[in-house]
């Protein structure tokens, strides 16, 4: 951020509407965030419209976040002489949508709040702050200056998508860990089994692991299950756990369960081979390999067979590596705002509208999971069930999910027609599972690459010299890919 000018955009709330957004309820500019890193930029030699612009696509958080951790980028500018632009998403970070002057008091409880909080939108709003480039940063101009996309996880979809839909805007894009084919209405059809599958994958043999680990993890979470049905094994769970509070009833060990099971997926999605901070948003370090980590106390194959404490206890042990990786924690579970990414993300300003992943999954991002089949780790069979995903949705946000209107708006599984696009997905990473993991078109430039050993967009952060050959290999083809494309906009703008 240091390096960087935080500079602010008038945005359109709504791009597709005429009325006043909210029938009046909302401003109809916001102001958006962005971040300009032109140092490299101003340095470089080339006419000022011929040096590139490599721009990342905001996720569902504040943009320093990206900024920070997104290597790729940083590590390439000095040798394109490229300016870094980072956009903050609409509704996240400080790019919020507030209420229209005079209105105060009229939200969030406005059904309309989020209302403009979508992927369309959110496109749009890229493309307004490039269709305004030479205002953004002077000397650049629009339909010469090259210009690369880079996005990872929703970040990654959003790369995707804008190509496909404003190729005239941005010249080729690299999309990682996009996981744009896990929705209803693809061809082949998405399995909503297969991400918690690569969890379980990762915390096995196959994934580096203790190859006892998913195999007692299971047992565990099915053991909690039935011992949250006593008194005596309820008192066993609070001691083995060391709850802060004492378990009242089965809903409490159920809920102690779900606890135990939840940091799976985020240790999978951070299970890089060096310590970062990138999964806990820089508030505490996860270990490297941290799944490795979590299964080292689960190591021991004869805890399936053995007693309910020494297993429970194995267990806590496991999600400490997540829970507390601090080692600051007197107690584990229920205690208030223990987590504290939860308690940092949340956000409570009276007339402000501010995003939430949950209300984008309940519209149009509607990824169905299923977890407890008998090829993951985790227990309770949870089944993605559409009539109570539509009513938890209706009874939280009013609303009623669209599941087919990714495959509707995005070309669902046909890229065909697509260019200009690298897909990366790490086989660790539980989102490889919805992503592009085959070459779509060489001809036309939209390539899928794999890192064996990669986790979330291992690709887009920074080297490192623990870094495995596959990440190595991965940034070479990419920054290939990014010299071809930048070559061909200055071949055209050469014209």
């Amino acid at each position: 951020v240091a390096s960087c000018e935080e500079r602010w955009y008038e945005q359109t709330t709504d791009h597709f509407g005429w009325a006043a957004p909210a029938g009046g309820a909302l401003a109809s500019t916001f102001q958006q965030r962005y971040f300009l890193c032109a140092k490299a930029w101003k340095a470089s030699p080339l006419p000022p419209a011929q040096r590139p612009v490599l721009f990342y696509f905001g996720n569902e958080d504040n943009v320093e976040l990206y900024l920070n951790h997104t290597g790729l980028m940083w590590d390439n500018a000095d040798k394109l002489g490229a300016a870094l632009l980072f956009v903050e998403h609409r509704y996240y970070g400080e790019s919020l949508v507030h209420a229209a002057p005079g209105r105060n008091g009229t939200l969030p409880g406005n059904p309309a709040c989020l209302n403009y909080c979508t992927t369309d939108q959110a496109l749009a709003d890229f493309a307004s702050v490039l269709m305004d480039l030479e205002v953004v940063l002077d000397g650049t101009k629009r339909g010469t200056t090259p210009v690369i996309g880079f996005g990872g996880s929703y970040g990654g979809m959003m790369a995707a998508w804008f190509r496909i839909k404003y190729p005239h805007l941005v010249d080729g894009v690299i999309a990682a860990s996009a996981p744009i084919w896990s929705f209803f209405g693809l061809t082949p059809s998405y399995d909503p089994s297969g991400f918690y599958q690569v969890v379980t994958r990762d915390a096995s043999k196959g994934g580096g692991a203790a190859p006892a680990c998913a195999a007692n993890a299971k047992e565990a979470f099915r053991r909690i299950d039935k011992a949250g049905q006593t008194q005596q094994g309820r008192g066993l769970l609070a001691s083995s756990f060391r709850t802060c509070a004492p378990l009242s009833d089965a809903g409490a060990a159920a809920a102690l369960s779900d606890w135990a099971q939840s940091p799976w997926a985020t240790l999978a999605m951070g299970n890089f081979p060096y310590p970062s901070t990138y999964l806990m948003h820089g508030l505490s370090l996860l270990p490297a390999w941290p799944v490795r980590a979590a299964c080292e106390p689960l190591r021991d194959a004869a805890l399936a067979t053995g007693d309910d404490g020494p297993l429970f206890e194995a267990m806590r042990e496991a999600v400490a590596v997540y829970f507390n990786n601090t080692g600051q924690a007197a107690c584990f579970f229920n205690q208030p705002a223990q987590d504290a990414v939860a308690e940092a993300n949340d956000v409570a300003i009276t007339d402000t509208c501010v995003g939430d992943w949950d209300w984008q999954w309940c519209t149009e991002m509607h990824q169905p999971f299923t977890q407890g089949t008998d090829k993951d780790m985790f227990y309770p069979l949870e089944a993605y069930n559409q009539s109570a995903a539509f009513a938890g949705c209706a009874a939280q946000w009013g609303v009623t999910p669209r599941p087919l209107w990714a495959a509707t708006a995005w070309w669902g599984s046909d890229l065909s027609r697509a260019s200009n696009i690298v897909f990366s997905n790490g086989l660790l990473d539980p989102w490889s599972a919805g992503g592009v993991t085959r070459n779509i078109s060489v001809s036309r430039d939209v390539t899928a690459i794999i890192l064996p050993n990669g986790a979330h967009h291992l690709d887009l952060m920074f080297s490192n010299d623990l870094d495995p050959p596959d990440a190595v290999w991965a940034r070479q083809y990419e920054l290939a890919r990014i010299q071809k494309w930048i070559g061909a906009k200055r071949g055209v703008a050469a014209m």
